[in-house]
């Protein structure tokens, strides 16, 4: 009965897939996924007054600001705080609300913007954005795109993670003295 709590309650696992003009998160234990535009629309007091293609229809026919975080020439981050805001409204969405509030791992995969590679700066703000919306670890996946039965069952890929990664670590002994 605890490994069935315990597994219930920690093993909730979000992979986000980004692109400058499309985010698509999965919620792996359920399969819910959302999949939207990454932009806000802001009002002249700078509230969040819609999200998403929401935002977008908004903006045609009022004068809000859109804004988004992902959206840069050189880098997968343009404004760190849009960024968490977007990805926060949409954590909250795919989350249960409930008594135990869960701390999902978080996956963070950059489609675009990628030439030569993410750089160490890169790699770190998308891992540091992973954590400031509540996920209790995050990594950084740099590759294919991964299925939800790989997400769901550990069964990674070895290369492609980008600083640590979430294989179990080889432990090596210590050799036998003679």
């Amino acid at each position: 009965m605890l490994k069935y709590l315990h597994h219930t309650f920690s093993s909730v696992t979000l992979y986000i897939q980004i692109k400058p003009d499309l985010l698509h998160i999965s919620h792996i234990p359920t399969g819910k996924q959302i999949i939207d535009r990454p932009v806000l629309a802001i009002d002249k007091e700078e509230n969040i007054i819609a999200i998403g293609k929401a935002a977008e229809d908004l903006h045609k026919n009022q004068s809000v600001s859109l804004l988004n975080g992902f959206d840069h020439p050189r880098s997968i981050l343009h404004d760190f705080e849009i960024a968490e805001k977007t990805l926060l409204y949409y954590f909250n969405q795919l989350m249960p609300d409930n008594l135990f509030k869960t701390k999902p791992i978080i996956v963070m995969h950059p489609l675009e913007r990628l030439i030569g590679g993410l750089t160490q700066v890169e790699a770190h703000a998308l891992k540091k954005l992973a954590l400031s919306v509540g996920a209790s670890k995050a990594y950084i996946w740099c590759g294919r795109t991964l299925t939800d039965l790989e997400l769901g069952s550990g069964q990674l890929p070895k290369k492609g993670w980008i600083g640590d990664t979430p294989l179990p670590q080889i432990k090596i002994k210590k050799p036998l003295k003679k």
